[in-house]
């Protein structure tokens, strides 16, 4: 089930659906499943494709809280935004 929802998270991603991206990872949370590193890649993914830097900041956070070590995609992601976003300093 994970799986599927992470996938589906991910799709959210690439169609710039952060909103909804963001009411899975609430469904996946209320069906008591843990968030994985692919789960926090693919929110910080769907953040960054609509220019919610801060959002994308914040899953990262979010990832910590939960005990998950975020793997390179999901820095790889966050830092494709800061570039696109013209925060080179901050990349």
């Amino acid at each position: 089930r994970l799986v599927r929802l992470n996938q589906a998270i991910a799709k959210c991603a690439q169609n710039k659906r952060a909103a909804r991206a963001t009411e899975i990872f609430t469904q996946l949370l209320a069906e008591g499943l843990k968030p994985t590193a692919p789960t926090f890649g693919a929110l910080v993914n769907a953040a960054v494709r609509v220019g919610d830097l801060e959002k994308a900041e914040a899953w990262l956070a979010e990832a910590k809280r939960h005990g998950v070590v975020p793997g390179v995609a999901t820095y790889t992601a966050l830092l494709k935004g800061l570039c696109e976003a013209g925060r080179m300093p901050q990349a």
